[in-house]
Formats: C-alpha cells, sequence, structure tokens
C-alpha cells in the first residue's frame, strides 16, 4: 500500500544478474549509479591499496592434508564408477554424464540436492563431509595465521603512531588466538564475537562496548570472524587484514569497506591471506576452482575499483598455480 517506491543496492550486479532483473521488475529499472570512482573523485572514499598473500602449508599441515586427499582420492574412485552413479547423473540436469573430477561431483551433488525426485546417495553425503573437513585445514592453516600476525605486529609496534586495524578470522578460535599472540603488541586489543557472553543480551552488550573502545582509541586492533562483515562502522581503521577465507566475492568487497572511510588525509591498506596447498596432493577440480575462485574475485574486483592488488611471491609452485588456474578457468 505505497503509491512510490525506492530500491537502494550496493550489490546489484551486473546487466545479466539474475537478482538485479527480479529487482528491476519488483521495483523499476535502475535511475542512477553512484560507483567507487565517484566516491573517490567527490572525496567520500579515499586512495588505497591492497594485497594479496599466497602462503603454503606448514609440513604437519601437508601430512594431514596428504592424509585427507587419499581418503577422497579413494572415496571419489569407488563411486565413480558406481552403478548408482552411472543411473543418477542421466536424471540430473548436470552437462556430462560421467564424473572427469570432484569440480564434477561438487556439481552434481547440488544438481541432486535441488532435485525432490532425486535421492542423494549416503556415499555422496559423506564424501562431501570428507571434503569440508579437508578444506578447513586450509582455512586454519598456521603459517596464513602466523603471517597475518606477523604483519599486525609490524603495523602495531612501527614507527608511526595511532595505527588501527580491523582483522577478520575464520572462526572464533582464530579471532581469540589472534587476539592473545598481539597483546604484547598494543594494549588495545578488542576481540569480539557471538559467544564473548552467555546470554544474548549481555554478548550484544559487551561487543558494543568493544567497539566503542575500539572506535574511540587512537591505536589498537579490533577481531572478530563474520560479526564485522555488515552493519558495523569503523570510521577510522586504516588497515584490513583478512585471515579468513571468503565464500563469495560480496564478502571480500564488505570487508574491504570496513576500512575505506574517509578520515583525515589517512591512505588505508587491505590485506588478504590465502594459504595454498602444493604438491602431489592437489586434487583437479576441487583445489584448481578453489584458488581460482579466489584469484578470480580479486581480478574481478580489481578491474571494478580500476585497481589490481599487490600479489605477493608465493612461495608455492608456479607451475602448479598455472596448471590450477587453466583448469579452474574451465570449470
Amino acid at each position: 500500500d505505497y503509491d512510490r517506491a525506492m530500491g537502494l543496492s550496493a550489490t546489484i550486479g551486473e546487466q545479466t544478474d539474475p537478482k538485479r532483473d527480479r529487482l528491476e521488475q519488483i521495483l523499476a529499472p535502475v535511475v542512477y549509479t553512484y560507483d567507487l570512482q565517484d566516491a573517490q573523485s567527490d572525496g567520500v572514499i579515499p586512495e588505497f591499496d591492497w594485497t594479496v598473500h599466497p602462503i603454503a602449508l606448514d609440513p604437519y599441515e601437508r601430512d594431514e592434508w596428504k592424509e585427507a586427499t587419499e581418503s577422497i582420492t579413494s572415496q571419489f574412485q569407488a563411486l565413480k564408477f558406481d552403478d548408482e552413479t552411472d543411473r543418477l547423473l542421466r536424471r540430473l540436469s548436470v552437462p556430462f554424464v560421467e564424473l572427469e573430477d570432484l569440480g564434477d561431483l561438487i556439481r552434481a551433488h547440488r544438481a541432486a540436492e535441488l532435485n525432490s525426485d532425486v535421492d542423494v546417495p549416503d556415499a555422496w553425503g559423506k564424501l562431501q563431509a570428507a571434503i569440508q573437513s579437508r578444506n578447513w585445514i586450509r582455512h586454519q592453516s598456521q603459517p596464513k595465521i602466523d603471517g597475518a600476525i606477523q604483519l599486525a605486529r609490524e603495523y602495531l609496534t612501527g614507527v608511526d603512531d595511532g595505527v588501527k586495524l580491523v582483522m577478520f578470522a575464520m572462526d572464533i578460535e582464530t579471532a581469540e588466538q589472534l587476539g592473545d599472540a598481539l597483546s604484547d603488541a598494543t594494549e588495545n586489543v578488542f576481540v569480539v564475537h557471538s559467544k564473548v557472553a552467555a546470554s544474548s543480551q549481555k554478548k550484544d552488550q559487551i561487543v558494543n562496548r568493544r567497539i566503542e573502545q575500539f572506535s574511540t582509541a587512537d591505536h589498537g586492533v579490533l577481531i572478530a570472524p563474520k560479526l564485522l562483515d555488515e552493519g558495523i562502522d569503523v570510521p577510522d581503521a586504516e588497515v584490513g587484514i583478512n585471515v579468513s577465507g571468503t565464500k563469495t566475492k560480496l564478502q571480500l568487497v564488505q570487508r574491504m569497506g570496513r576500512i575505506l572511510r574517509r578520515h583525515g588525509d589517512q591512505e588505508p591498506h587491505f590485506h588478504h591471506f590465502i594459504a595454498v596447498p602444493e604438491g602431489d596432493d592437489h586434487l583437479a577440480g576441487l583445489d584448481d576452482k578453489e584458488y581460482v575462485q579466489q584469484r578470480h574475485w580479486v581480478r574481478e574486483l580489481g578491474e571494478k575499483i580500476w585497481q589490481q592488488p599487490t600479489i605477493d611471491e608465493a612461495n608455492v609452485d608456479g607451475g602448479l598455480l598455472a596448471r590450477a588456474e587453466a583448469r579452474g578457468n574451465e570449470l
């Protein structure tokens, strides 16, 4: 019951985006776009830098990764040529009738879940769970966390006073680990997450208080998992360090946006850490896609904002990355 409606979105997407098409059906065509270049030229958003840091797993993690890889490979081979798999693939809306690699399996599993007439085999679900468990090795990789801690300590103990930075962790445990590790670098360490208190009301009070303390401090670090992705304004944080894996390009954009605020003559810097497996335990179709998704998100974002990031020289095999990129692009 209204005469007029206006829609505002930071993530409406490109002309071919189904979400955009649906929004235009509900409301009206897009009448005005204000992009990042407009915001920078108008002084709303400052000039900034961003850097991507690829880091390899440590020896213990490589052993754990190797064991998980062998288990996944064995499970995949067992169901790849299974008669039930063959019958199921012919019933699904996927562009193949046999599984080339794990990338195909993930696509088929997703299609099966969306089809109410299909029962997903238990073996498929168990393999998906094994893949997810293996992914956590990368998400919680200690060298990646250590690299982020070292970088944060350099900022917090450097010659320039008043550095304020925000760190994005994958989970609560990692957030607490980052906070403990940086407690000797600054007295202003503020860790916020959903379990800082037992009750919801107490939790909100503690989180809001810590964010306010960070906002009024002239230096320090604010650390959180997903809590900071949306809805929290940190107006004068000048450094962002993303230790968490990002599930979507939007999530990466949201995290960058936490530090892209005009505050004096600050020039913000965003750092994005990626753990990269290497060697023979690199699964075609799975690790390729994960790596290339991260690279594509970074590149697409760089094209959109007319500024590609600096990519640190990775301590991983260059040939592996080239093969991963080729197969990932194909997927």
